[in-house]
């Protein structure tokens, strides 16, 4: 399984689209701001010796997982947060409408793989909390477009609306999320190697509707893709509400995982 260093890297970005999520940002004129965070796990055990930097600034996290950047001179009123630690996924968060004083809290979720599937043939993967994964077919390549042929160790996690921590743990902005049905991060690896469908070829995820939720819940929603490069969800494609195995889920066809993150809007 490839991992990172541990880093965090604080920078800011400006971004308008109609197919967006996220709020656009706006110039303002140059100001100081400060930011003050703690970087912890699933369990809320803090995450120690992160590296948090923003332009030529750098800090570490301490003991407690707490870090600070202060007297920091930004041009834009969205910061777009970054973790990186050695044996998690990438902790990303946006934060909007900046005050002098900014502080952001954020939950590391484990990078371990959820099972070993096969790159031939089809596949279905269930995660106990009511995510599934459909491969059908099988066509998986390299990042280097290359065919891929072995044994997949997919990394997949599943967000419930009603997660504890899902506003800690979720990329982007949560706070501006709305109805949202589940999450869902799947990344496709063998070893060292980061893998994706082939062009063409399409996987189907399927979100387990909670039962607080599914008497009205809407007959189609859409499925949201976060773009780690920019920090913006994106829209990528339509998500159906069916009844399987006695439970009510969102369907959704996908097309790629070079982004791993995905969601369930109303």
């Amino acid at each position: 399984m490839k991992f990172l260093f541990p880093f965090l890297i604080l920078f800011l970005i400006s971004f308008t689209s109609c197919s967006s999520d996220d709020d656009s940002t706006s110039v303002i004129e140059n100001d100081i701001f400060n930011f003050t965070g703690t970087i912890v796990d699933a369990l809320d055990n803090p995450i120690e010796n992160a590296s948090i930097t923003l332009g030529e600034a750098e800090v570490f996290s301490d003991v407690n997982g707490n870090f600070s950047l202060n007297n920091i001179e930004v041009s834009t009123d969205i910061a777009y947060i970054i973790t990186k630690k050695e044996g998690y996924l990438n902790g990303m968060r946006t934060l909007s409408n900046l005050q002098e004083e900014n502080v952001v809290r954020i939950s590391l979720l484990r990078d371990v793989l959820a099972t070993i599937i096969s790159s031939v043939g089809d596949t279905q993967v269930y995660v106990p909390t009511g995510l599934t994964l459909l491969i059908l077919d099988a066509h998986i390549i390299k990042e280097d477009g290359s065919v891929f042929s072995g044994f997949i160790s997919p990394v997949i996690h599943h967000i419930l609306p009603s997660n504890p921590i899902i506003d800690t743990v979720i990329p982007g902005n949560y706070e501006n999320d709305g109805d949202t049905y589940g999450f869902a991060y799947v990344k496709l690896e063998s070893g060292d190697q980061v893998l994706d469908l082939a062009d063409g070829y399409i996987a189907t995820l399927g979100f387990r509707i909670e039962d607080s939720l599914s008497s009205e819940a809407p007959e189609t929603l859409s499925i949201w893709n976060f773009n780690e490069a920019t920090g913006v969800w994106g829209l990528h494609g339509e998500a159906t509400k069916e009844y399987v195995l006695g439970q009510w889920v969102y369907q959704a066809d996908v097309s790629s995982f070079s982004n791993p993150w995905f969601k369930i809007k109303a």
